[in-house]
């Protein structure tokens, strides 16, 4: 919601979609109908944060930049480990958001704006990333939900200058709370220490 950010989507005839043409299964999606959003000029959103369309752009520019730094940091391919990644569904009726081992629900905060940004769609692939890796930490200990929200949280402060994007896209922000304090009870694991100087979410 941030400006103009590049995608990368897929045509068919003389239609778009938000589906990445080059990562198995990763798209962005209405949550209501699963229909990955279409378009017949390759233009996304409004700039509206209520609009699930912006909030599918900002989905999968997070979801594109991530698997650019896992192939080049990590060589590792895809978020799966495969090539793949998972679809992106916005449009959760509810203030969280969360990946279930076959998608991404994104929902939204308290002024009904997605809560699309790298912080959050970033945690939740990092889900899918841990839960598509050998020993991963969440391999049959669903219920250490503290230590998975962590780990998510730390690949996601590696994230945050990679997402960033000079054309105006999202900002790096670590300390940023704008989206969390709209679904703290759903999201407190996600904090960074007082004495850091920054704000706790």
């Amino acid at each position: 919601m941030n400006g103009s950010v590049p995608l990368n989507t897929t045509q068919s005839g003389t239609t778009y979609s938000l589906k990445d043409p080059a990562v198995t299964n990763l798209s962005c999606q209405d949550a209501s109908t699963r229909a990955t959003f279409s378009s017949s000029d390759n233009v996304w959103g409004n700039g509206n944060g209520t609009s699930k369309e912006t909030g599918c752009v900002d989905a999968l520019y997070v979801a594109q930049k991530q698997h650019a730094m896992l192939s080049s940091w990590l060589g590792r391919n895809g978020a799966n480990g495969s090539g793949g990644a998972w679809p992106i569904r916005v449009g959760l009726n509810q203030q969280s958001a969360y990946y279930d081992g076959t998608q991404v629900q994104i929902g939204k905060n308290t002024a009904g704006r997605w809560i699309s940004s790298l912080d959050v769609v970033g945690h939740e692939l990092g889900h899918g990333i841990d839960d598509r890796t050998p020993g991963g930490i969440s391999k049959g200990r669903h219920e250490d939900h503290v230590q998975r929200d962590a780990a998510e949280d730390l690949q996601l402060l590696v994230r945050e200058v990679p997402g960033a994007d000079a054309a105006g896209g999202q900002e790096p922000d670590p300390g940023s709370c704008t989206q969390f304090n709209a679904v703290k009870a759903a999201r407190n694991t996600v904090s960074l220490p007082a004495q850091s100087g920054e704000p706790t979410c």
